[in-house]
């Protein structure tokens, strides 16, 4: 059994700097893309701040797990994974399976596969013209997964709404019946009254069930709208039409807290779209870049803007920038992801060097570049005010403690923090995986929280439902704690 190392000592806790409300959309020289129509990017905004206000109460979010080694674990081939991708045109049924697993395992927010989903990784696969209509059919699938779990808890709710219903009208008619009986006497009036008192207590569960069974059917209706319209944009980009815009046409009902479903009034499920600086065609066997087979520089810029192009279109919530682990390609991908327009948390990945045990930025795999503020400030400067929130992730257990005290000590990151370690190893292209303690890694995730003040929590490759499952306990149990402490009240 691989074990995790655990944090020693510890650090200042950090609390959220309020970001500032105003949404400056930076633009950035790229080829043109399809014009927004006025207000598109209102939604995402909305949805940002929906996120924002929650994670002002000291709640925190669960995140889902690794896409492409879910996918692999599954039987998937390294064509169907995020090596290539292209997985949500090859392999659409196990992108599905892995998100509604996820949301099952009590993932707040889901990860669309869109990874790899440029041309720089595509190309060498044939796919290359395909980049538009792979980001749509993912950004479909993650709705589709969404609408699926929350229309099945809607069918649970919707039959105990419909049991109370009929339980408060057998109540209603004893009422009637005792009251027919009823007569002078103080007996016969007693038993009308406690019928009715019994009657009252039925109708107030039969409403209550009937409110909560209406709320559910509410976001069930606005998950259906937002799957109709990414299921169109990706027909027309299947098709070679125009790109319509995916952004959902019906606003989700204001989160409600919910117990067994949602106790921590998150509200529906968000839906992320992905965006990398995956090496294209690694070296066999390994996890070193140093011999990927990059277009150049000009090349690989204009195929991150075509990819956020489609993203800006495909209607997701918001937008994860991830594996930004260099000073090199990473500019490129934040430049693409200023032009979205979407909130974008921006991903940092590092490693801890094998001999001097310095933090280095991932970089090419064996090579050795410190993390420094200097490499932080120069990409989240790019992002302007489209950067909402920072990221660590693709990180070990091992080594995210001292990334997220980097993050928030020496580069004096306040606002919106999250990490997602992955746990494992790559021999490209397969994930190698290790078997995981999870009470270790719990252990690893209340340290984070505790020390760094991470308010958003998931795992990265190599790890699965399983682990986001114990995760997702965990955070229940913590996120009751915080609701009792506001509200004053001792934890049971």
């Amino acid at each position: 059994m691989v074990r995790v190392a655990l944090p020693h000592g510890r650090h200042k806790v950090f609390r959220h700097l309020k970001l500032p409300s105003s949404r400056l959309l930076a633009t950035a020289p790229g080829p043109p893309g399809p014009q927004l129509a006025a207000g598109a990017r209102d939604y995402p905004w909305r949805q940002w701040y929906r996120l924002e206000k929650f994670l002002k109460t000291g709640q925190v979010v669960v995140i889902d797990g690794a896409n492409g080694t879910e996918i692999q674990r599954r039987g998937g081939r390294p064509a169907e994974t995020f090596s290539s991708g292209t997985a949500a045109l090859v392999r659409p049924d196990l992108c599905q399976e892995v998100h509604q697993a996820y949301l099952e395992s009590g993932a707040d927010v889901i990860i669309t596969n869109t990874y790899s989903a440029n041309g720089n990784v595509m190309a060498s696969s044939g796919n290359g013209g395909r980049v538009d209509e792979c980001i749509m059919a993912a950004s479909a699938l993650a709705r589709r997964a969404a609408l699926n779990h929350v229309a099945e808890h809607a069918a649970q709710v919707a039959q105990v709404a419909a049991s109370a219903s009929a339980a408060a009208s057998s109540s209603a008619a004893a009422v009637t019946a005792a009251a027919a009986r009823a007569t002078t006497s103080l007996q016969s009036n007693n038993a009308a009254q406690v019928s009715a008192t019994g009657s009252l207590k039925s109708t107030r569960i039969a409403a209550e069930s009937v409110n909560v069974a209406l709320h559910a059917i509410e976001e069930v209706h606005a998950h259906a709208a937002a799957a109709k319209a990414a299921a169109a944009a990706a027909l027309a980009a299947s098709e070679g039409l125009p790109l319509p815009e995916a952004t959902p046409p019906i606003e989700q009902p204001e989160p409600v807290r919910m117990k067994g479903w949602d106790s921590a009034g998150f509200g529906p499920s968000m839906i992320v779209a992905s965006m990398s600086t995956h090496p294209p065609e690694m070296a066999a066997g390994g996890e070193s870049s140093c011999n990927a087979k990059w277009p150049s520089p000009e090349i690989e810029e204009r195929n991150y803007f075509q990819a956020a192009r489609a993203i800006r279109l495909s209607g997701v919530d918001m937008l994860f920038l991830e594996m930004m682990k260099d000073s090199d390609h990473a500019p490129r991908a934040v430049r693409a992801a200023v032009s979205t327009g979407l909130p974008v948390f921006i991903g940092f990945s590092m490693r801890t060097d094998k001999d001097t045990g310095q933090l280095v930025q991932w970089s090419l795999g064996n090579d050795s570049v410190p993390a420094t503020p200097e490499w932080f400030h120069n990409l989240t400067r790019i992002l302007g005010a489209n950067m909402v929130g920072v990221n660590v992730m693709h990180t070990d257990f091992g080594t995210m403690g001292p990334a997220l005290k980097f993050i928030r000590e020496d580069c004096g990151w306040q606002g919106p923090l999250g990490c997602y370690p992955d746990h494992g190893r790559f021999a490209a292209p397969d994930w190698i995986f290790q078997e995981l303690c999870i009470e270790e890694a719990i252990e690893c995730v209340e340290s984070w929280i505790r020390d760094y003040d991470v308010k958003l929590i998931g795992g990265c490759c190599g790890l699965g439902p399983e682990y986001i499952t114990a995760l997702s306990a965990f955070t229940r149990r913590y996120n009751t704690e915080v609701r009792h402490r506001l509200n004053g009240t001792a934890s049971a």
